[in-house]
């Protein structure tokens, strides 16, 4: 019958779901899917992994590339030194006299000659290894004691790295150093000519190339790292954002729960209000047809008292309907109406009462120029109808009822007066809850204000309860006003 929540349903659902969010904030560590979860922490760890073998795999390779190219400096250094050597043996004239130690030193003269401009340069020294146990001797005429030197010399090989200490031996500079050798012949004198130096230079090379490598590793490493957070600030807003769904999630299912006990708790009221709606067309039915089986009615009275009764069975027809629609979840079907027929149907549904009672009812009818209204008229008039007997119920015999009609710039007023005790200001808060009433000893449902308040908020409008007060601040009686938008 109606498509807009009962006074309470409102503030229920707003409270419910604030309930809803909190109860599934709370919750959420544990209803979060687990399987989420365990995705964001096993790509957490993955992305971890990654970085750390990223930057394991970079470290490794710029070491093994920094070892590779000091060896490789190493190598280029010790077959220099060896071209040097077998360039000052070729200055070597063949011997005239065998072993002959005047030829020996001519030999020795003209290498060391050879070898000074090479000292000169600086950074090598040249030695000489004599045959027949005459040991290493420098060009300066100083013997050095390097017996690997030495062993080289003899077992003819053509390079050697020696050690620091070797090196300051040789009066070379604290530093690896290297030998380049050119094996002679025995007939010489001498077994070999060696060149040897320091890898000073390499090292300086070796230093910058770790220093590019130092420098190519941090920009490498700060990218990978920079990739891994940019990673894993992508999953962290992809967990929130599953989280932010889950949380929706939790609470559109909470909602739709709440919401199909509170529509539940709705029609259970409005079924009972539906029972107290037929009331009215059913108690006009009842009256006819006592009237029409007294047999004193004219004929004319006859056929106007069917008509009634086929109209008020048509009525209840519709109220069956409304009601159904609503419980479906439809949208009423409006039509366009004329307020000041609508406020006389009404007083027709409800005249018989107040002549029973001896009550005035009247109809005033304020500045309309034809307004019309947009609603399902049987609801509009079965909302008046109900304000109309509140008022009866609340007034005595002799009083008067009314029931005003009149239009402002964009609504339709309906305004129900009466001239009984008023509602007391304590209640006056209540008036419209479901089955609140202070009639139940006389059958009251509490039903009536409510669903006239229902139906009026399903016309998209208001209904406003006011105390009436008379001369010295007396109570004289009630106002009860309809307002709905007018076309």
């Amino acid at each position: 019958m109606l498509n807009a929540r009962l006074p309470h349903e409102g503030r229920e659902t707003r409270t419910s779901r604030a309930e809803n969010f909190r109860l599934a904030s709370e919750i959420f560590p544990v209803t979060l899917s687990r399987a989420v979860r365990h995705r964001f922490l096993t790509s957490r760890a993955r992305t971890f992994a990654l970085v750390a073998l990223g930057m394991g795999a970079v470290v490794a390779a710029e070491s093994w590339d920094a070892r590779h190219e000091a060896q490789k400096a190493l190598e280029d250094l010790t077959r220099e030194h060896a071209l040097l050597a077998l360039a000052l043996a070729a200055k070597l004239e063949p011997p005239r006299v065998l072993g002959a130690e005047a030829d020996v030193a001519t030999r020795v003269s003209t290498v060391c000659r050879a070898a000074a401009e090479l000292e000169r340069a600086g950074g090598v020294v040249v030695v000489l290894s004599f045959a027949a146990g005459g040991g290493l001797k420098t060009c300066a005429g100083r013997s050095v004691a390097l017996s690997a030197l030495e062993q080289a010399a003899q077992r003819g090989e053509k390079s050697l790295v020696l050690g620091r200490a070797d090196a300051v031996r040789l009066g070379l500079p604290e530093r690896v150093a290297v030998a380049g050798l050119a094996p002679l012949p025995p007939a010489t004198g001498l077994l070999a000519v060696a060149v040897t130096g320091t890898a000073a230079s390499q090292r300086d090379r070796s230093r910058r190339q770790q220093a590019r490598t130092i420098v190519s590793m941090a920009v490498v490493s700060a990218l990978i790292l920079g990739f891994g957070i940019a990673d894993l600030e992508r999953q962290r807003r992809e967990l929130a954002l599953e989280r932010q769904v889950e949380l929706e999630k939790t609470k559109q299912e909470r909602d739709a729960e709440f919401a199909k006990a509170n529509r539940m708790a709705t029609i259970a009221a409005l079924a009972s209000g539906f029972a107290h709606e037929i009331g009215t067309p059913l108690g006009i039915i009842s009256g006819r047809i006592e009237q029409l089986c007294t047999g004193t009615v004219t004929p004319e009275r006859h056929g106007e008292l069917l008509a009634q009764v086929a109209q008020q069975v048509a009525r209840v027809g519709t109220l069956v309907r409304s009601f159904l629609a609503f419980a479906r979840g439809e949208a009423g079907l409006f039509v366009r109406a004329p307020a000041r027929e609508i406020a006389e149907s009404a007083l027709r549904l409800v005249r018989h009462r107040f002549v029973t009672a001896e009550i005035e009812l009247a109809l005033e009818v304020g500045t309309l120029d034809g307004a019309v209204i947009a609603c399902e008229p049987a609801l509009i008039e079965q909302a008046l109808a109900n304000l109309l007997v509140n008022s009866l119920e609340a007034s005595s015999a002799g009083q008067r009822v009314t029931l005003r009609v009149e239009r402002d710039a964009a609504r339709v007023s309906f305004t129900v007066t009466d001239q009984g005790a008023g509602i007391p200001e304590s209640v006056t808060a209540h008036v419209t809850e479901p089955f609140f009433t202070t009639k139940s000893r006389s059958g009251g449902t509490g039903l009536g204000l409510t669903i006239a308040r229902e139906i009026v908020l399903h016309h998209r409008g208001e209904l406003q309860i006011e105390r009436r007060n008379g001369p010295n601040g007396a109570t004289a009686g009630t106002a009860v006003v309809i307002r709905v938008p007018c076309q």
